[in-house]
């Protein structure tokens, strides 16, 4: 039971300016080989399924490319739910690039009108440097996408375990708006609202343990499962035992794992003999890795 880093890209992320021409290493390559087709190509290995030839059109002062993902996945209650997505990366041609990404339902080819992401590429630097591919040994579906080398060390991509997923983070039956998991973000792997809910609100309801608690216990401690919530208080994952944990700080109010701007932080974490990747700032996605630290 532990994750391992399994690829890396070839290719880097270009960080660019309007006067960078960054399509060929951030979006498109006729060999397959930018960051975005070697993400998808990587998706591929987890049941995900997407063209590696986006659809392109060029509209004379914006060139867009987009990738529709999609993917079927066994959830918590045994059923099954189909998450999907366009990536779709713009080319100006007197302005910065930009990066987005918009839920799609696959079964009517309708993508919603809001994007879950629109990262500007100049100045958006947690994209940068080689991306690093990361799974579980113990299902086919899980990943972490973790940019090292050449870049900052973040968390910009996680899906857990199958069979973990909850179908009722759907707002609709049309597109998973606030499902609060998506298969790339480019600042937090947060989600839709701003309420405080999240890790610490998930442990408040198992364990009576509260996000703004000095009690008994004020000490960070280590958990063997995640519950994840949204900010509608709609179920997101749950993982019970196995290499999937948590760290909570009952001290620090408000902090949710996967809240904006904090759920990128990664490092390693060494608790009784065990080496995790800890993600997040205060409250911890703990990914268990083995007695090794991790490289990113």
């Amino acid at each position: 039971m532990a994750w391992t880093k399994v690829s890396t890209n070839t290719t880097s992320w270009i960080s660019a300016d309007a006067e960078t021409d960054a399509v060929s290493a951030n979006a498109y390559a006729s060999d397959g080989s930018s960051v975005l087709q070697q993400f998808i190509t990587f998706l591929a290995t987890r049941g995900w399924t997407g063209s590696l030839t986006p659809a392109i059109v060029d509209s004379g002062t914006i060139i867009s490319y987009s990738y529709f993902i999609q993917k079927t996945a066994v959830c918590e209650d045994g059923g099954s739910t189909t998450w999907g997505f366009e990536i779709r990366y713009l080319n100006y041609t007197t302005s910065t690039d930009t990066l987005k990404m918009y839920g799609w339902d696959p079964s009517s080819d309708v993508v919603g009108a809001t994007a879950y992401m629109n990262a500007d590429v100049g100045t958006q630097y947690i994209l940068s440097g080689k991306w690093s591919y990361w799974v579980s040994d113990e299902d086919s579906d899980s990943f972490a996408v973790i940019p090292g080398e050449g870049g900052m060390t973040r968390c910009i991509g996680f899906w857990p375990h199958s069979g973990e997923m909850f179908s009722q983070g759907y707002q609709n039956t049309n597109f998973p708006r606030y499902s609060g998991l998506k298969p790339l973000c480019h600042s937090s792997l947060s989600f839709e609202g701003t309420a405080s809910n999240g890790l610490a609100e998930g442990v408040t309801r198992l364990t009576g343990v509260s996000s703004g608690s000095t009690g008994m216990n004020p000490q960070p401690f280590k958990l063997d499962y995640m519950w994840m919530l949204n900010s509608y208080d709609r179920p997101i994952f749950r993982s019970f035992g196995g290499d999937i944990g948590s760290y909570l700080d009952p001290t620090m109010a408000g902090q949710s794992i996967f809240g904006p701007n904090q759920s990128t932080y990664v490092d390693s974490m060494l608790i009784d003999g065990k080496y995790y990747i800890a993600i997040g700032q205060y409250q911890k996605l703990l990914l268990e890795v083995g007695t090794v630290p991790p490289i990113f």
